[in-house]
């Protein structure tokens, strides 16, 4: 799993990526559907913005990340797998984007910093580790 399959036809390849694509949509719909709720509960609704923003960042590191995962083959399901065993580090890109699309001008840059950075970091998460 995770390996690309230089032998699939391009039809499965689509339906594979389509599928993954829509995974992705439901995902984050319906994490996004408690955040939104959020905003209408008296009290709780102060810190909701703060629960978004986060959220957000979340989402920022799995649309960016998607790009050079799915290229070697690996479908959002797996994608999750290793952004839960690295979740301080998925965060914290996400949150880095986040902040860069916040600063004006320097949200032009944004989105190629973001895949570059997430290319890296794709990059690393597969390279072996030297322990192993």
């Amino acid at each position: 799993p995770g390996t690309p399959r230089p032998g699939r036809p391009l039809w499965q390849e689509v339906t594979v990526a389509f599928a993954s694509a829509l995974r992705m949509t439901l995902y984050s719909v319906l994490r996004a559907i408690p955040f939104l709720i959020l905003f209408f509960v008296p009290v709780v609704n102060v810190v909701a913005p703060l629960l978004w923003a986060a959220f957000g960042a979340w989402m920022l590191a799995l649309q960016y990340l998607d790009y050079p995962l799915g290229n070697h083959g690996i479908d959002f399901r797996e994608q999750r797998l290793a952004h839960r065993a690295d979740r301080a580090r998925t965060f914290g890109f996400g949150f880095a984007v986040l902040l860069l699309t916040f600063v004006p001008v320097l949200n032009f840059v944004a989105m190629p910093a973001a895949v570059i950075g997430a290319t890296a970091l794709a990059v690393e998460r597969r390279r072996p580790s030297a322990a192993g």
